[in-house]
């Protein structure tokens, strides 16, 4: 036995950065977006808005980080995680203080946009990034299960919320989850983030790496293609255009389908409908963790027809949506799209690598919130000129065939675990 195995931990730190990422998505896309969707109805009663007004904060949340990501993952790349996660947590604290005394529109904009900011700094992209750099062997298990904690923000956050809405008005709600920043957030950032296996002296997977391989990984750069070599493959157009797609449907439904149950096509009662909300976040918890677990065992673009295959019978049931079927809908759509959330962000390191991670992440970002705020906005306003959702739910339903069709349509270029060498003349 070697001294580096002699000394090597009983569990290496790296599933600790996967836990500690767990818990920041939980909280920052639970506050932001999983949660958020339970104090819309408080808003509409106190301040008669209708659900353009509403769908439109949403979508502002939604394009403000998809226009930063981009731009933080440029300094991902060469700076880390943990700077930014810090800066996200402060303005996250900030946003929902801020939450709790708007009265216009505009006032909860400007919270929403902070909610935006945060989400660029300290949120799902910035974590994958981190766990990526821990993991390589074991990719698809970490991110999917750091991806989960999307899933059980919106699990958690809605019953919580309207617990407290109920005791204390949506107003002092926000307040007292703010608490969750301030006392568990920030701390765990501060403390317990790591940059890179190299902070600990470790190698990514917790696996000895010989003196020799390690000079030769510092001297090189990471395996992958460059974010300009990325952009002229119709691979990367076919990826953005299916998540895209695939985001107009996933969050169409995350922030308007608790809405629906209430409406009175359903009838469903607040605590009913935030139970159903969280059925369906509790099921993309399944999907998220058990697909990103096979695509450590299966070719990833196999796994990512799969989900996306789910998700699409999944939406079959919008077209009949009832108390009978909402049940049905949630098993197979949240399967469908927390395993389609989970594959599309490996998809893109099993395509171009993780030379320029960040910045393809980013860009791919960008395409998804683009995606997901017109699927949010459009959704919100078909229901305003036609008074139900019939219309809305037949155009998702066709967003998640194109999106399956596009993602058939990928072809992996990147499959390198090692720097790649110039090729002699």
């Amino acid at each position: 036995m070697t001294p580096e195995q002699r000394n090597k931990p009983a569990l290496f730190y790296g599933w600790f950065v996967v836990g500690v990422s767990v818990l920041i998505v939980i909280i920052t896309n639970g506050l932001t977006i999983g949660g958020i969707p339970v104090f819309y109805k408080s808003l509409i009663d106190e301040f008669q808005w209708n659900r353009t007004i509403i769908a439109t904060a949403g979508a502002v949340t939604l394009l403000g980080a998809g226009l930063l990501v981009p731009v933080v993952g440029i300094y991902l790349d060469h700076f880390g995680a943990k700077p930014f996660m810090i800066a996200g947590t402060l303005v996250l604290g900030a946003a929902m203080l801020l939450y709790s005394r708007v009265s216009s529109p505009l006032q909860m904009y400007g919270a929403h946009f902070l909610f935006a900011c945060s989400l660029a700094l300290a949120g799902v992209v910035t974590n994958i990034l981190l766990v990526s750099n821990w993991f390589v062997r074991r990719r698809g298990t970490a991110v999917g299960a750091v991806i989960t904690g999307t899933s059980f923000g919106g699990v958690l956050l809605p019953p919580a919320a309207t617990w407290l809405i109920g005791q204390f008005g949506w107003r002092m709600s926000m307040v007292i989850l703010s608490s969750l920043v301030w006392f568990l957030l920030l701390p765990l950032v501060v403390f317990l983030v790591k940059n890179h296996p190299r902070d600990q002296g470790l190698h990514p997977d917790g696996e000895a790496v010989d003196a020799g391989d390690v000079s030769t990984r510092a001297a090189g750069p990471p395996p992958g293609l460059t974010a300009g070599q990325a952009l002229s493959t119709g691979t990367f157009w076919s990826l953005l255009l299916g998540s895209a797609l695939s985001f107009y449907v996933i969050f169409s439904i995350s922030q308007q389908f608790i809405l629906h149950l209430q409406s009175p096509q359903v009838g469903l009662t607040k605590s009913q409908a935030a139970l159903a909300q969280s059925a369906l976040f509790l099921c993309s918890v399944g999907g998220k963790f058990f697909f990103g677990y096979l695509s450590d065992r299966w070719a990833k673009k196999h796994v990512n027809l799969l989900c996306c295959t789910v998700m699409f019978m999944g939406s079959l049931f919008l077209l009949n949506l009832n108390t009978i079927t909402a049940y049905p809908f949630c098993v197979l759509f949240g399967l469908g799209f927390g395993g389609t959330y989970v594959t599309i962000q490996l998809m893109v390191a099993e395509c171009f690598g993780i030379r320029a991670l960040g910045r393809i992440l980013g860009i791919v970002t960008l395409a998804e919130t683009i995606g997901a705020a017109a699927g949010n906005i459009l959704t919100g306003s078909l229901f305003d000129r036609t008074g139900s959702y019939e219309l809305s739910f037949r155009l998702i339903v066709a967003c998640a065939l194109a999106a399956l069709v596009m993602m058939a349509m990928l072809k992996p270029r990147v499959q390198v675990i090692a720097p790649e060498r110039p090729v002699e003349a």
